[in-house]
């Protein structure tokens, strides 16, 4: 079993390495020290988002609901919280 003071760099260590990266080589280490840090998700949660996903697109291209603007709709926001 690796320890930090053993087996893994000190974190010195990493930035030194990091910061020899281009910054494209950064964005990728990013997005995957993110995806380490994931939850893992329940299939069936992914299943029920992707259909409320569906649910609410089809409600707009039926004309079933009304859409707002970013601008309306932070105004409406501000105006219910009293800001």
């Amino acid at each position: 079993m690796a320890t930090i003071t053993q087996d893994i760099p000190n974190i010195e260590e990493i930035e030194t390495a990091v910061a020899k990266l281009t910054p494209g080589q950064r964005e990728v280490l990013i997005d995957r020290i993110r995806e380490m840090n994931e939850e893992v998700v329940d299939p069936e949660v992914e299943a029920a988002w992707d259909t409320e996903i569906r649910r609410r697109i089809a409600e707009i291209d039926n004309g079933e609901v009304d859409l707002l603007d970013g601008e309306e709709m932070m105004t409406r926001i501000r105006a219910e919280l009293g800001l």
